[in-house]
């Protein structure tokens, strides 16, 4: 609440977000040189990939100051969306009342993540949970939050859950951190220790892809789990070291492998052939 409120208060006067509500940066990191060009290839690609699936009825975990609902909700029958901040939602509430979206078909809740009273008997075809994740307190609470979306997805729907940390790269993520800013006398043996008293001190929830494809034996409405990595040019943290997960519900989705798969030690694959193949 603090947090938001804090940006809530700087930026009444920033005219972009009057023109753009999707364009609402809460203090993303002291160290982006643009950030307005940093958000936008975090959020662009998440939002064309929502639109092309052309959900009707949208639940998102997590809706914040509304960066995907206000380029969603218009394509939707109905948007609910929920967040733990009540002072969000209320900012929330005040800026859509200034725009064409029909508020007869947005809902926002406050409440936890894991709270799902009241949807009995509603069906959505896509639930989004997109940059959430990280917040959650354990992995305890982030299977018991899929385990209630799952039950609230139809056949043929999906569950997003977006720019997820990769524990499998937790180690070499903050080694590159803690890198980049060394001095030339670190010895190996001092960043170790310093990497691994960051990676001690980790205060968000990171999680190994395997996880998720795990869950399909674990729960039987979800039918496959795809992994995908972050888009985007720009060299940061979500490009480099995070990824996004759709869960399918229902059936197992037809997928075509019609891919050539090349076995680097076994094709004789070198840096020149594969730039080759590229081209």
């Amino acid at each position: 609440d603090m947090l938001y409120k804090t940006s809530i208060d700087e930026e009444k006067d920033w005219n972009k977000v009057q023109e753009d509500p999707t364009l609402k940066v809460i203090r993303w990191t002291d160290n982006i040189v643009d950030a307005e060009a940093e958000m936008r290839e975090w959020l662009d690609p998440v939002i064309e990939r929502h639109k092309s699936m052309r959900p009707e009825r949208v639940l998102e975990i997590g809706c914040g100051t509304g960066m995907l609902l206000f380029p969603l909700a218009e394509q939707c029958s109905r948007y609910v969306g929920t967040d733990y901040s009540e002072i969000v939602l209320t900012n929330l509430r005040q800026r859509l009342a200034g725009t064409s979206i029909d508020s007869q078909r947005v809902e926002l809740l406050h409440r936890p993540a894991d709270e799902f009273d009241g949807f009995e008997g509603q069906l959505f075809d896509l639930v989004i949970i997109h940059s959430v994740v990280q917040y959650f307190p354990n992995m305890d609470y982030l299977k018991r939050v899929i385990d209630g979306v799952v039950r609230l997805v139809e056949p043929g729907g999906k569950i997003f859950i977006g720019d997820v940390q990769n524990f499998a790269l937790l180690e070499t993520y903050h080694t590159e951190s803690i890198f980049a800013r060394a001095a030339g006398a670190l010895s190996i043996e001092s960043l170790k220790q310093k990497v691994g008293k960051r990676i001690e001190l980790e205060s968000e929830l990171t999680i190994d892809p395997d996880f998720f494809l795990t869950l399909e034996d674990e729960m039987p409405r979800i039918g496959h789990v795809d992994i995908q990595l972050r888009r985007g040019r720009i060299e940061n943290e979500p490009t480099k070291y995070h990824y996004d997960v759709t869960i399918h519900v229902g059936e197992r989705p037809a997928i075509h492998d019609g891919h050539e798969w090349l076995s680097w030690d076994g094709t004789g694959m070198n840096l020149d052939r594969l730039r080759d193949l590229l081209e």
